[in-house]
């Protein structure tokens, strides 16, 4: 028997991942593997969520989790000086960009986005029957005439990427102030600041610090990058008291684990170490778009863990890497690469390799 999908679903293609490193290092007999296609951190969590994972006992683990996440609930609304009934903790953030349409899309409304940028915003909003408007960005970053002239009377939800994944740039908070001073107040904005950390730039210049000023506002975080803790999947939202109420109400109620909110509280209460990786992080960061540069080779500005840039034979290039154990992938654009920054030995070796394959 043959199940048809809905429509609004039957374009939908399944997510197919590359293979794991130690994967490919067996099936190539490699010294060593390393995937530099999904932005994961390359330095790991803290020191001290291995300790918190491992001093579990697993005396709790017949019971379900504190839904409300209590412990984390009340640091996280400490740092961000935010009310603690604010957050939405979600199994990373892909579950809140499935919630979203889910709680306030209905088929036929509009959902805008800018392009390229994280795709998930718009397949998932196509399985709730919304229709996708994409403003194309513009000299490497959002086109906010464009996002302002794409507002209709069906537009429900607008999703702004800043910093943007997949380009790395980073929008000032004085143009998104701006932009919601320009948009209907029944219109949420999500904002998803998923790779802040990495800017290094203070609370202050994140969305959080216009909250307050904004009713239609909603903030994203997460635990997967900076923090190391992909594997863990903890997201967390900020929204106003009635926003907050309602998608919660549409979240299944036992989406993160006990297990989960120890090991991202533990990530979180250790910022020295976080100050570590984003430093880290800069240093790298520096030295590839000064490679880039020298190279000649068009790249957008970057403020996130990863650098996006064109070469003339992507593939070939892919490939010839992936033979000493880089894995890299193409993104957005024929011949564009987007390449998670990698330590400090390994973007030496890689630079090296790159210049002689480019040569």
């Amino acid at each position: 028997m043959k199940h048809e999908a809905k429509r609004s679903t039957a374009h939908l293609s399944r997510y197919v991942p590359d293979l794991e490193p130690e994967q490919l290092q067996e099936q190539m007999e490699l010294e060593q593997a390393i995937r530099l296609s999904m932005n994961e951190s390359v330095y790991g969590p803290s020191p001290k969520v291995m300790e918190a994972i491992q001093e579990w006992t697993g005396a709790h683990a017949h019971r379900y989790p504190d839904t409300r996440l209590t412990k984390l609930r009340q640091a996280l609304a400490t740092y961000h000086n935010v009310h603690p009934d604010a957050f939405v903790f979600t199994n990373g953030l892909d579950e809140m960009i499935q919630t979203l349409p889910r709680t306030f899309v209905e088929a036929g409304d509009e959902v805008l986005v800018h392009t390229p940028t994280f795709p998930e915003y718009a397949s998932q909003a196509q399985v709730d029957g919304a229709r996708i408007v994409a403003v194309p960005n513009k000299n490497f970053g959002i086109d906010w005439e464009g996002m302002r002239a794409a507002i209709t009377d069906r537009t429900k939800l607008i999703y702004l990427c800043n910093p943007n994944n997949p380009t790395a740039s980073l929008e000032p908070l004085s143009s998104i102030q701006a932009f919601l001073d320009q948009v209907p107040a029944h219109i949420l904005v999500v904002l998803d600041e998923a790779y802040f950390e990495f800017t290094g730039l203070p609370e202050s210049q994140s969305g959080v610090a216009i909250f307050d000023q904004y009713p239609n506002l909603m903030i994203m975080r997460t635990f997967s990058k900076a923090y190391g803790l992909a594997n863990i999947r903890c997201g967390y939202s900020i929204l106003h008291e009635a926003a907050a109420e309602i998608v919660d109400a549409t979240r299944t109620p036992f989406n993160v684990s006990g297990l989960t909110e120890i090991a991202a509280l533990a990530g979180f209460q250790d910022q020295a170490y976080l100050a570590e990786v984003v430093e880290a992080t800069r240093l790298e960061r520096e030295k590839w778009l000064a490679f880039l540069d020298d190279m000649q080779l068009t790249h957008y500005p970057s403020y996130t863990n990863f650098v996006m840039f064109e070469v003339p034979d992507a593939a070939q290039l892919i490939a010839n890497l992936r033979e000493h154990g880089y894995m890299l992938t193409t993104h957005s654009f024929p011949n564009w690469i987007r390449l998670t920054l990698p330590n400090a030995q390994d973007g030496a070796r890689l630079r090296d390799l790159m210049r002689q394959a480019l040569s």
